[in-house]
């Protein structure tokens, strides 16, 4: 039995495209969510880094005003602590600075853009950039197996797709015409 590849690997493509439609535009808004969500933990992690670098600064200052001038060893070791803890709340700032210049923030346009591509999932999957590899993983993600029988009348191939949830559909793909 031969059968031609281009016109399977077309119709084995829209039918997983076509089933995984749904789930591309869940996928965009669970995408946004995700990076959305991270960047919102990692600024409340810096703010609460923040509060504590200027509490340990506060308490700093008030042992250098406790301690005795006369003990220079001891006020030494204490105006250096206070410095070390002004050059981490120094730290800290930038960092959190850093992160908000950085934050992750979409246009409508962009936004509009991404949910578009998860309603068309072609032209992600056809995108120049989309691997062989990756596609292959998407496949072997959903589909348990492909059968190809051949059906006499008329003389085409006959696709049976076993997906992974126990679901089979049936394609049938036009033969290459001789000549």
């Amino acid at each position: 039995m031969t059968v031609g590849g281009l016109r399977v690997d077309q119709a084995v493509t829209a039918a997983v495209l076509e089933a995984l439609q749904p789930a591309g535009v869940q996928a965009a808004f669970t995408a946004l969510d995700r990076v959305e969500t991270a960047h919102d933990m990692q600024r409340q992690a810096l703010e609460l880094a923040l509060e504590k670098a200027r509490y340990e600064v506060q308490r700093a200052r008030r042992q250098y005003d406790r301690v005795d001038p006369d003990n220079r060893l001891v006020a030494g070791e204490v105006e250096r602590r206070w410095n070390d803890a002004l050059v981490h709340v120094v730290e800290v700032e930038t960092q959190l600075a850093t992160l908000a210049s950085r934050r992750l923030t979409l246009s409508d346009e962009q936004r509009h853009r991404l949910l578009t591509l998860g309603q068309d999932l072609t032209t992600v999957w056809d995108h120049p950039t989309a691997s062989a590899t990756l596609k292959k993983r998407i496949l072997r993600t959903v589909l348990h197996e492909i059968r190809i029988d051949t059906l006499q009348e008329p003389s085409e191939p006959m696709l049976q797709l076993h997906w992974q949830g126990g679901v089979h559909t049936e394609l049938r793909v036009a033969r290459n015409t001789v000549g």
